[in-house]
């Protein structure tokens, strides 16, 4: 399994919740309260599965780390150990949370394509180099 850098993963939810903003205010002149409502909720939702995620990623790398350096050991590794873990039932509740959250809305009439992703905003800005 490939991980990625814990800074790329937090730009790329951080452009991605950007998007999912940007979008519901540009869309919210609708007049409809529960749309407004949901959009807020499910930036929020969105929001707390990409801190668990960075927060995943994370605990892993330094997982990686105390298994290369091969040295780590009491309290330093349970603690390496326990954060991984909590960090992994943290990504587990929030997925699930999102995926509630979803079934709640189609049942209050949210349509169905409403949770699909957005196209992010063009920019004329060139790329930025690596």
């Amino acid at each position: 399994m490939r991980v990625l850098d814990p800074r790329r993963l937090l730009v790329a939810f951080g452009l991605a919740l950007a998007a999912l903003l940007l979008v519901s205010s540009q869309s919210g002149g609708s007049g409809d309260e529960g749309f407004g409502r949901f959009e807020a909720l499910y930036a929020e939702k969105i929001a707390a599965v990409a801190k668990a995620q960075a927060r995943q990623v994370a605990a892993d790398s330094a997982y990686r780390k105390m298994r290369h350096r091969r040295n780590e050991r009491g309290a330093s590794k349970a603690a390496i150990l326990a954060e991984r873990q909590a960090a992994a039932l943290e990504l587990e509740e929030a997925e699930k949370g999102l995926v509630d959250f979803e079934k709640k809305a189609r049942l209050d009439g949210i349509p169905p394509g409403w949770f699909r992703e957005r196209p992010a905003p063009r920019t004329d800005a060139p790329p930025a180099s690596p």
